[in-house]
């Protein structure tokens, strides 16, 4: 389904989400794209290729697989700025984590 900006408010914008032991910079880019960037000491960054679905207003169910092979699944809750994350490395280990949201100011 391809959702325009009315659909879709967080589409052409920044947001920051902390998970504890890791920060990332996400921006969604279009319906169909996401660049994400570690901040700090970690170096990972890419552009992915996503699959979005509306569950609600402001809450997503997106899901994406790394470059590695490494698969990612968010719940992006931007009614309460929350992130749940499930991620099944390509390793094969599984990993569940939650983080907070926030806009970054020049979106």
């Amino acid at each position: 389904m391809k959702y325009n900006k009315t659909e879709c408010p967080i589409i052409g914008h920044k947001y920051e989400v902390d998970f504890g032991n890791v920060v990332y910079h996400l921006h969604f880019i279009d319906d169909k794209q996401m660049h994400y960037k570690a901040v700090g000491n970690a170096q990972e960054e890419g552009t992915v290729k996503v699959q979005r679905t509306m569950l609600r207003h402001n809450l997503y169910l997106v899901s994406w697989q790394e470059s590695d092979k490494t698969t990612v699944t968010h719940v992006q809750d931007f009614q309460n700025m929350v992130i749940y994350s499930n991620i099944t490395t390509s390793e094969n280990d599984f990993i569940y984590t939650r983080g907070n949201l926030k806009a970054l100011i020049n979106n």
